[in-house]
């Protein structure tokens, strides 16, 4: 059975990942590799704590402030390429709209 040379490429391609990766695990299991990454993840957590307050910590708030509805953060594809808002589903109301925000009708 013969294949394109496309076929073929992306067969090697795909053997030579796997490859790879059958490597770097065994390379994770070596004793001096895994005492570099741990004097390396010793200084990012040195360099950490040189750079951030370490008593910093998430705002909070009150729970007479915390929303019951929560909106996806980023797109949910709400809008289409043109820029005008589409039904998600059936009875649904574009994100644009105000009063969906406020779970009015």
């Amino acid at each position: 059975m013969r294949g394109t040379r496309r076929q073929w490429l992306s067969g090697l391609a795909t053997a030579a990942s796997g490859l790879v990766l059958a490597a770097c695990d065994q390379l994770t299991l070596n004793p001096s590799v895994q005492k570099g990454l741990a004097r390396a993840e010793g200084l990012t957590r040195r360099a950490q704590r040189l750079l951030v307050d370490r008593t910093a910590l998430a705002q909070e708030f009150p729970e007479s402030r915390i929303s019951p509805d929560f909106r996806a953060n980023g797109s949910i594809g709400a809008f289409m390429a043109s820029g005008s808002p589409r039904r998600v589903g059936a009875g649904a109301r574009a994100i644009s709209d105000p009063s969906a925000a406020n779970g009015q009708p």
